[in-house]
């Protein structure tokens, strides 16, 4: 019941022009239409899906041989809170909630601030509510080396959402898009039954999560609840060495999952986060942090009252001068 469209044309296209498009065309089984980034896998016998794993890069583009090998894999589930929609869209079971100091210009004060996230993941066995600056910590990982996401979508209490595929953007990288693995739907492309490539496990006891599809941390580093590949196996098709189409933001479709991955390259805190605006803005977002040591630090400028003084921006004259011209026109013009 979610959907847009749209006509995408390529230059290089033997299909008709956009010009010569001036009415929908009527999707048959004779004459099935072709879709892309379809939240399922299949849209029943008229519509032909072509999804985001199955791209390919261009010809010249050459994928780092090391994108084959991860060094890391990082499970994150955005979703919705289960045990309430008023508390909207999540990572984790964390509504993101903005610092009121920049990590890049004040690491300090942002590291200490009573808005970070004590730990991963929110334990709602004690907290029915978590709203936190929520980071994900990739600093053991060394410049070079990969890092590959898992982007799973349940609701937090576990359950088939109710809800929209998300479409997830990463600031500060291009990724390849891995693999993504679809809820079971029927012929018609109804949702019957999310995937169960990926599962919540009690890390002491491997038994199952009884309660949130989320990874919980402990206070000591350690994970009370993990979400994992069931069994330990990783599914098929995963560890192929395609030409993984490279992208900035994918769908990971409801009572599914996405993986992607990205080179360490490019230290700074990156948010992650759904595109959709209110899911964002409910919370469902991450920040990653990445190299912290390589960030520079020296002649950035910081704020008043956190350590910092405006006395640190310098403006030249004309520039001033130029912003009052514009201001003052764009208010008299209104």
């Amino acid at each position: 019941k979610h959907r847009a469209e749209a006509i995408l044309h390529y230059d290089e296209s033997d299909d008709a022009s956009i010009d010569d498009v001036d009415e929908i065309k009527t999707c048959t089984s004779s004459s099935p239409c072709k879709a892309i980034n379809c939240p399922i896998r299949y849209y029943g016998d008229i519509i032909q899906c072509t999804n985001a794993d199955e791209f390919e890069s261009v010809p010249d583009h050459v994928i780092p041989q090391s994108i084959y090998s991860p060094n890391d894999t990082v499970f994150l589930n955005f979703g919705f809170d289960g045990e309430s929609t008023t508390f909207g869209g999540s990572a984790d079971g964390v509504n993101f909630r903005f610092p009121a100091n920049p990590p890049l210009t004040e690491y300090a004060e942002f590291q200490n601030s009573s808005d970070m996230c004590p730990t991963r993941g929110c334990d709602h066995d004690v907290a029915t509510h978590c709203a936190c600056t929520h980071v994900i910590d990739i600093s053991s990982q060394p410049r070079g080396s990969v890092v590959e996401l898992v982007l799973t979508n349940r609701a937090v209490d576990g359950s088939s959402p109710d809800g929209a595929p998300h479409p997830v953007h990463l600031h500060g990288h291009y990724f390849y898009v891995v693999k993504i693995g679809y809820p079971e739907n029927d012929t018609s492309g109804l949702f019957s039954a999310a995937n169960d490539d990926v599962e919540c496990v009690i890390t002491a006891t491997n038994v199952p999560c009884p309660r949130n599809f989320i990874a919980v941390e402990n206070q000591n580093g350690g994970f009370k609840q993990s979400l994992r590949w069931r069994d330990l196996i990783r599914p098929a098709g995963i560890d192929t060495q395609n030409r993984f189409a490279r992208k900035d933001t994918v769908i990971v479709p409801y009572g599914g999952y996405t993986v992607i991955r990205f080179v360490v390259d490019n230290p700074g805190w990156w948010f992650l986060h759904c595109h959709i605006e209110i899911h964002q803005l409910e919370g469902m977002a991450v920040v990653i942090k990445e190299l912290p040591k390589e960030i520079p630090t020296n002649n950035l400028i910081t704020c008043p009252g956190a350590g910092g003084s405006l006395s640190n921006l310098r403006v030249s004259p004309l520039i001033m001068i130029v912003g009052v011209i514009i201001t003052t026109l764009c208010v008299y013009l209104a």
